[in-house]
């Protein structure tokens, strides 16, 4: 018996699933949500920002579901998303700087999305994983272009 056994001991949560690439463009969304608060701005500390996105991320989701994420699962999994935005907006950024006649911006977004070519985390070609990257730098849900 080991020392961990004992009556007393707290049993833990199992493991969470695994992120849906669903989960990705839901993280993004809380991130953007709590980043852009106008009232608490950049006053916010680490614990309590990662806190708030684990809240709003988890809505309506029980803690003993295995789709429920902590604060520390989230902050985890958002850095190969941050890294994915950071090269998205490099991508878009010389989109913008070539000469397209005639292109609007869903054009441009359109023609970066085709360029930037990631895997998600999980070494799978990325579909959906665009729409979340989309959605971290563009907001504005309703011009999304399909993947």
């Amino acid at each position: 018996m080991s020392a961990h056994d004992g009556a007393g001991d707290v049993k833990k949560r199992p493991r969470g699933k695994n992120f849906r690439q669903t989960d990705d463009e839901r993280l993004c969304r809380c991130w953007l949500s709590v980043s852009q608060d106008p009232i608490l701005g950049n006053g916010q500390n680490l614990d309590s920002f990662w806190s708030r996105i684990a809240d709003l991320f988890n809505e309506g989701v029980a803690a003993t579901d295995p789709w429920h994420h902590s604060a520390a699962s989230l902050q985890s999994r958002w850095s190969p998303l941050q890294a994915a935005v950071a090269k998205f907006c490099g991508v878009y950024s010389q989109v913008t700087e070539e000469y397209h006649s005639g292109w609007n911006e869903q054009m441009v977004v359109e023609e970066a999305l085709q360029r930037f070519s990631i895997k998600d985390p999980r070494g799978e070609p990325s579909r959906v994983y665009h729409r979340g990257i989309y959605y971290a730098w563009h907001p504005n849900g309703s011009r999304i272009p399909e993947a």
